[in-house]
C-alpha cells in the first residue's frame, strides 16, 4: 500500500498537484516493479477521504481513474479507517 498524507500542501495549490503527481508515478513505478518480482502482490493507493473529495472528484482525477488502473482505498485520517474500496476501471493505458 501506498500512502501519503496530502493535507499540508492543500492551501498550495501547485505543490498539491506537485504531490499527487509523485504519488501516481509511484504507484505506477512500484507496480510495474512489483508485476516482475512478485506478480501475485496486489497494490492499492491509500487515499485521505479529503484528498480523493478534491483532485479524485476533478476533471484531472476522474482521468487518472479512467486511464490507470489503480486500486484505491479511501481513508478517514481522523477516524484512522477505511471509508471505501474502490476496484480499479477497465483501461487502455497500463
Amino acid at each position: 500500500m501506498i500512502k501519503s498524507n496530502l493535507t499540508g500542501a492543500k492551501g498550495d495549490h501547485v505543490a498539491y498537484y506537485r504531490l499527487v503527481i509523485r504519488l501516481i508515478g509511484q504507484y505506477v513505478l512500484y507496480r510495474l516493479l512489483l508485476k516482475q518480482v512478485d506478480p501475485e502482490r496486489e497494490l492499492y493507493l491509500a487515499v485521505a477521504d479529503t484528498t480523493f473529495d478534491g483532485i479524485f472528484s476533478e476533471p484531472i482525477g476522474d482521468l487518472v481513474m479512467r486511464e490507470l488502473p489503480m486500486k484505491l482505498l479511501i481513508v478517514d485520517v481522523e477516524a484512522v479507517e477505511v471509508k471505501r474500496w474502490i476496484p480499479p476501471r477497465e483501461s487502455r493505458t497500463l
